[in-house]
């Protein structure tokens, strides 16, 4: 998942370094397998989960971890505390997804506005 855009007072933005699970067996997408994919983002929080299971989760004050390239071009990892100054609540716009070169088949795709409980 990508945050675009990815400038922030039109410099570019560092982003979340999500890649403590890549390569590993139980993250991935399995071909000729049917998943439920799940993206929660509500007030503070952000969720990915597959198939019911939560694969990380991220809350205000939470200490992650984010990259960003140096004048060289080389990735730099930072750990930084996740606030709403460097990566600020989208309350609109839009999204896509990204069909380069895959093979998927998405299907009963919804949409639900959260509403917070009163």
């Amino acid at each position: 998942m990508r945050r675009y855009p990815r400038e922030l007072n039109g410099k570019p933005a560092d982003h979340i370094a999500l890649n403590d699970k890549d390569g590993k067996p139980d993250y991935l997408i399995n071909p000729n397998k049917s998943m439920s994919i799940q993206l929660v983002a509500f007030d503070d929080i952000i969720q990915y989960v597959v198939d019911g299971k939560l694969v990380y989760q991220i809350r205000f004050g939470n200490t992650i971890f984010v990259e960003r390239q140096d004048e060289n071009g080389k990735t730099i990892t930072e750990e930084k505390i996740y606030d709403r100054d460097q990566f600020p609540v989208y309350n609109e716009g839009y999204f896509g997804f990204r069909m380069v070169d895959t093979h998927h088949i998405y299907s009963n795709f919804k949409v639900y506005r959260l509403e917070p409980i009163k």
